[in-house]
């Protein structure tokens, strides 16, 4: 949670120092700074603190609570893309902004993490909006292609990490 923090400070700091230098990450406007901002702490809190249940806790209670926190939350994120997208390919519509980087930075371990509990983050059924965000917007710029791990490397250590506390 505390890494999730320091990256929206990050982002706020470098978006005031080359405002009008590099592409902003918020909206010039100032009425509508706080859509980011709001969206940002929704994904903090309803996002990012679950998934600290399901990986960081001990008891099989605040894993499921954790994961189900998660898994209702993928419509409110199919409804926000939608809201702010408004047909274009990224939160902040045709350029990557706060919200999809903050979100972003989650793609490669969302899949992963769907195979380990047997049902897939954000499904073409219920949340077609953000898996296309997700797969084919997102995951195919090439600063995303740099930095986010391998799906299927992440995936093999994570199952290798669940099969050893299944040992323990």
């Amino acid at each position: 949670m505390r890494h999730h923090l320091l990256a929206l400070t990050i982002l706020g700091y470098i978006d005031k120092v080359y405002h009008g230098i590099a592409p902003f990450v918020f909206p010039t406007n100032p009425n509508q700074r706080a859509m980011p901002r709001f969206w940002a702490a929704y994904i903090a809190n309803k996002i990012v603190a679950p998934r600290w249940n399901m990986f960081g806790r001990k008891t099989d209670k605040k894993k499921d609570e954790g994961r189900e926190e998660i898994f209702a939350s993928e419509e409110t994120q199919q409804r926000a893309l939608t809201e702010c997208c408004r047909g274009k390919p990224f939160f902040g519509g045709d350029n990557v902004r706060y919200v999809d980087v903050i979100l972003g930075g989650m793609v490669s371990t969302m899949q992963p993490t769907g195979e380990l509990y047997g049902r897939v983050f954000h499904d073409a059924t219920k949340t077609p909006l953000l898996l296309v965000w997700m797969m084919d917007h997102f995951s195919e710029l090439d600063p995303a292609k740099m930095v986010l791990p391998d799906i299927g490397r992440l995936a093999a250590f994570a199952k290798m990490k669940q099969a050893q506390k299944a040992l323990n």
